[in-house]
């Protein structure tokens, strides 16, 4: 089959991102996941690609954060 590549946006939402997390296999909170919809929202504002490298460097940088 064909691998969908999600390319987030200013305006994506949080029901892209989990879907993309849960590609991953990876599950996250409610509140981690608008976390990471935020992040993700404000590193595109500063004009940065939201590239596969980028969005597992913030959902590792949020997860981290949540576990302390």
């Amino acid at each position: 089959g064909h691998s969908r590549e999600i390319v987030f946006g200013k305006h994506s939402g949080c029901s892209a991102v989990d879907m993309k997390l849960r590609n991953m296999g990876i599950e996250v909170s409610k509140e981690d996941l608008l976390k990471i919809v935020k992040k993700i929202k404000d590193t595109k504002e500063k004009g940065e690609e939201i590239e596969e490298e980028v969005f597992k460097k913030i959902v590792k940088e949020i997860i981290k954060d949540g576990n302390k």
